[in-house]
């Protein structure tokens, strides 16, 4: 990980190299989460210049405060109260938790309060019409937010025929995108997003060998 500051979290996520630093943040802080144009992301205290491409995060109840880096993950985070849901939920539908953790820690670095410029919102990011589709009345509810998202990214799984690439692309992009490309569209972001999710799963699978594994 690059430097930690008080206020700032940077996400540098390239093929072969993974960097988080992650601070702690004041309960009544807001975060923001702010793409950067080349992959990067990055979360701050302070308010972003303007142009930029950020998502409000609500005001924090919890604190970030464990570091992972390319070699060595330290799994003391910040999403243990998580696991239980997760790999509950995950069973259920039959996936691997690793996955899911690995989803959500994507999206949304665990806060079950953000919510994206766009409206997607809690843990696995739902935007509004993908919440109705998977019966989801409260995506800031963890419970409901989780099941919903998994059941999704199951059913993206089902219609790729357990193609992770493919489902993970249709899980940021819509599968409109990746029926229309027959494959990973060739948007920056969901290449950078496809890139991050697989290797957060590594990672994950690292600590957790349970459950089915996915190619």
């Amino acid at each position: 990980m690059q430097g930690v500051s008080k206020s700032i979290l940077i996400l540098s996520l390239t093929v072969g190299s993974f960097c988080i630093a992650a601070p702690e943040f004041a309960a009544a802080e807001t975060l923001y989460k702010i793409q950067g144009a080349r992959g990067s992301v990055t979360f701050t205290t302070r308010v972003p210049p303007p142009g930029s491409k950020y998502t409000v995060i609500a005001p924090r109840s919890t604190s970030y405060s464990t570091v992972y880096t390319s070699r060595r993950m330290n799994f003391r985070a910040m999403a243990s109260k998580y696991d239980k849901l997760i790999e509950d939920t995950a069973q259920q539908h039959g996936l691997e938790p690793a996955l899911v953790k690995a989803v959500i820690h994507a999206e949304s670095a665990f806060n079950p309060l953000a919510r994206s410029h766009k409206g997607a919102r809690g843990l696995m990011q739902l935007m509004p019409a993908t919440a109705s589709r998977m019966g989801v009345g409260d995506s800031y509810h963890p419970e409901q937010n989780v099941q919903g998202g998994v059941k999704y990214l199951k059913w993206l799984l089902d219609r790729y025929n357990g193609n992770l690439r493919h489902a993970v692309a249709a899980y940021n992009a819509g599968e409109g995108a990746v029926d229309k490309m027959k494959g990973v569209p060739p948007y920056s972001e969901t290449i950078q997003y496809v890139q991050r999710v697989t290797t957060l799963l590594n990672l994950y699978r690292s600590k957790d060998d349970s459950g089915k594994r996915l190619n």
